[in-house]
């Protein structure tokens, strides 16, 4: 192929990776979805790489609120993609910790149950659950 016919196809590759051809971010922000009860956005958050850890202005993460309403699909789909359950928000409180203060039996156990991605963000739960499967299984 002449460098002619190539230099056209090098340009759209270059503008597609500038431009970015993964899924868009959804224009709820991740803490309404969560406050929403609303699985397939946190899902849609997920996909598109959002910061699954950002905090509120009052210091708590998605999955405090997650796991303080008792939304076990949200808790899944947040802790598949990555989200530290590690992290603290007012009073040093994890998420963990919100579900029991709050009775959320079944987030409580799921989230004693999950390996830490260590901070490092997007990690797997133990047992292999990685995030396709919580996204096929909300």
């Amino acid at each position: 192929m002449k460098a002619t016919r190539i230099l056209p196809i090098l340009g759209i590759v270059m503008s597609l990776l500038i431009v970015g051809c993964g899924p868009e971010t959804p224009k709820v922000s991740l803490h309404q979805a969560v406050q929403k009860g609303d699985v397939k956005t946190v899902q849609q958050h997920v996909g598109a790489r959002s910061d699954l850890n950002v905090k509120d202005k009052n210091g708590w993460a998605p999955l405090h609120f997650a796991a303080m309403k008792g939304e076990l699909a949200i808790v899944k789909a947040l802790t598949a993609g990555g989200a530290d359950i590690t992290r603290t928000g007012p009073g040093g409180r994890t998420p963990l910790d919100m579900a029991r203060e709050k009775g959320q039996v079944a987030v409580a156990k799921f989230l004693m149950e999950v390996k830490p991605a260590g901070g490092q963000g997007r990690g797997l739960v133990d047992g292999g659950l990685g995030v396709s499967e919580v996204l096929a299984n909300p």
